[in-house]
Formats: C-alpha cells, structure tokens, sequence
C-alpha cells in the first residue's frame, strides 16, 4: 500500500473506486515500531446502517490522499431523534404508529440501547434482572449511533453533526436529550452522579465492600435510592439544602410524615 506521510488521528479519503464514500484514519500502534494500522468506516449516504472495518497494510487501495479535515457523507433521515433514553424509545413506537416506512435515526451518547431509568433506583435494588430495563427498538428500522454526542444543529439546513464529524439530514427532528447532574468542585471519582445503567453498576459493586454512604439530594432519586441502600443494609446520610425530603414538591404535612419514616427505616 502506499502510505502518505501523515500523522496519528489524520483523516485521507481514499481514492480507489472500488470503495466510493469510504473515509480512512491512519494510527500509529505505538511511538517508534513503525507499525500502522488503517481503520476504513464505511458510510454508505442514505444507507440503513454503517460498519467499521479494520484494514492492515494490504489494503487494496492504493491511491491516497492526505487532509487534516474531511467532509463526511451525510446519512439521511425522515426522522432524527437526538438523545436514546426513555423518550427516544416511546417516540420511534409514535412514529411507527402513523409512518411505518420513514427512515428513523437514534443519536445517543451512551453505549447502550434506550433503557428504563427508574428501576436505576428502586426494582433493581429489590431483586428484579437487569434485563428487565431495556427498550427495545428492533423491529421499527430504527438506526442507533450509540456512544455518539451531537455537538451542533443548523435549523435552516436541517443538519446535525455530531463529536465524530458526522453529519446527519432530518425531515423532522426531536432533542430528547434529559439532562445531566451538576458537578461538585470536590470529591473526583470517589462522587458517583447518579443517573445512567452505568452509575447503577457502580454502585452496587461499591455495596459489596462499602457500608457507608452519602446521598446529596432530597428529591425523587435521593429519596429512593436512600431507601434501597437502607433496604440493602446499608448506612445512609442525607444531606439537602430544603427543609425536609420532598420538600420542593410535596405538602409540609407529607413532608414532616416522610421524613419520621426515614429516620425510623
């Protein structure tokens, strides 16, 4: 193969007619051993799907070209939902229910399927499979791109591009992206910011050897994840800034009830 001089994480496009629409990344597999390894992603412009492909130095393309930057094929969607949560999984069973043939893209940031979040902090904690909490998409021809983030959105043009440089076209778009926790200026790993499958994970192995914990927040996943780790076993510590847990949505009367049956639990 014949290699332009470029360097780690450069993109080239190939020009072989064998592969139209193919986008190359040369990486180096380690400083000094000269080793190179070609990663070929294919994204075929209105195709349902996209594959990655893994070449070694008898690639058959042999006419490259170097580019720091390169303009990706965009993937066309009659529908475009970003975010692959509880919202995207309920929307492409909405979309299905009137449109049975658009083209559907699923933009999330996770590397999972949609997912039910609630069990995250009460089933789970009771015994119920961690099966129990997927969504499934199949069988609505939905196109998932997981462990992807979109990054901007041009309304007039009707484009997203995503963290990879993707570029994606809707007919019809839905932001269903929640939302995330705020960051404390302490604590680094040892602060788990409860909210994805991943964080569960996490902490139900810290309960294997952890006896003690400490939960910021007095409202819906405070208050039952404290009482699924009391459930467990578990010590737990409240710390809120309100007057009582539930205090920003419930009545002072329910609140003054709920907080007597945590002390006691």
């Amino acid at each position: 193969i014949s290699r332009p001089s470029v360097k780690s994480g450069h993109n080239i496009r190939t020009e072989c007619g064998r592969h139209p629409r193919f986008v190359q990344r040369i990486e180096r597999a380690g400083p000094g051993d000269g080793a190179t390894k070609i990663h070929t992603r294919a994204r075929y412009v209105g195709a349902r799907f996209e594959k990655l492909v893994t070449h070694r130095q008898d690639c058959c393309c042999d006419h490259l070209t170097e580019g720091v930057s390169i303009s990706l094929p965009m993937l066309e969607y009659t529908y475009l939902i970003v975010g692959g949560g509880m919202t995207a999984a309920a929307a492409v069973a909405g979309i299905r229910e009137g449109d049975q043939t658009g083209t559907i893209g699923v933009i999330g940031a996770e590397p999972h399927p949609p997912y039910d979040r609630p069990p995250l902090s009460k089933a789970l904690w009771k015994g119920e499979p961690l099966e129990s909490i997927w969504r499934s998409v199949d069988g609505h021809g939905v196109t998932s791109h997981v462990g992807r983030t979109a990054r901007s959105l041009d309304p007039e043009s009707r484009q997203v591009i995503d963290d990879e440089g993707m570029s994606y076209s809707y007919d019809k778009l839905l932001l269903a992206t929640g939302c995330t926790p705020r960051r404390l200026p302490f604590g680094g790993d040892r602060i788990i910011y409860f909210r994805t499958v991943d964080d569960y994970q996490r902490l139900r192995a810290m309960t294997e050897h952890g006896e003690r914990f400490a939960i910021i927040g007095g409202g819906f996943i405070g208050s039952e994840l404290a009482a699924s780790l009391a459930l467990n076993g578990k010590h737990v510590v409240m710390v809120f800034p309100d007057g009582g847990i539930g205090a920003r949505r419930e009545p002072p009367e329910l609140v003054t009830a709920l907080n007597s049956v945590y002390r006691r639990e």
